[in-house]
């Protein structure tokens, strides 16, 4: 298959399925239930559009860290849609590990589930390394409930980017020293 120059990791599995046909058939199946393209694509862009009021854009990077599961799948497929470059951090990395992710990321926010969100709390109290953090589930004061991030009915706007261009940073789980980002690219979505 040959990927061209403009390719963006949310077009790709979102609005080339749709484009072609695909609207209703299951894009996601979980323990909530299944979620239809148009479903997960009309998630994306109210997500996208909530993220982008919280000041997230393309270039910018934002801190991804909880289990597998429909919210964090939308969350990073509004940023790769946005062209922001979500920072994929494993959930059982201790504080030190974590502080190097976010001090090596510079991410402007951090999307989390609460049983991931100990080190990113205190973080947050700490040092206010993010202007936001939002929770999957389990908000405390200050910060933001998933659910109030997502504009429904809102749309947002795909970036041209490019197919070498970043689109998310892996970081590893740091058994040789502290974790490595690993950046990959849009096209990385084909080759996988």
């Amino acid at each position: 298959r040959t990927i061209p120059a403009r390719f963006n990791i949310a077009r790709e599995v979102l609005e080339r399925p749709i484009a072609e046909g695909r609207a209703a058939h299951v894009a996601l199946r979980d323990v909530k239930g299944e979620l239809t393209f148009q479903e997960l694509a009309d998630a994306v862009e109210g997500c996208a559009a909530g993220l982008r009021d919280l000041g997230v854009a393309r270039g910018t990077t934002f801190l991804l860290r909880g289990a597998n599961c429909r919210e964090v799948l939308v969350a990073f497929l509004a940023g790769v849609k946005l062209g922001a470059v979500p920072i994929l951090a494993n959930s059982l990395l201790g504080r030190r590990e974590l502080t190097h992710v976010v001090d090596n990321g510079e991410p402007v926010l951090a999307v989390v589930h609460a049983e991931a969100a100990a080190a990113v709390r205190e973080l947050q109290r700490e040092h206010r390394p993010f202007r936001h953090v939002v929770l999957i589930d389990g908000a405390e004061p200050g910060e933001i409930a998933f659910d109030d991030v997502l504009r429904r009915g809102e749309r947002a706007e795909t970036a041209d980017t490019g197919k070498d261009d970043p689109a998310f940073v892996a970081y590893t789980s740091g058994t040789t020293g502290l974790p490595k980002g690993i950046v990959h690219a849009h096209r990385w979505v084909v080759g996988n």
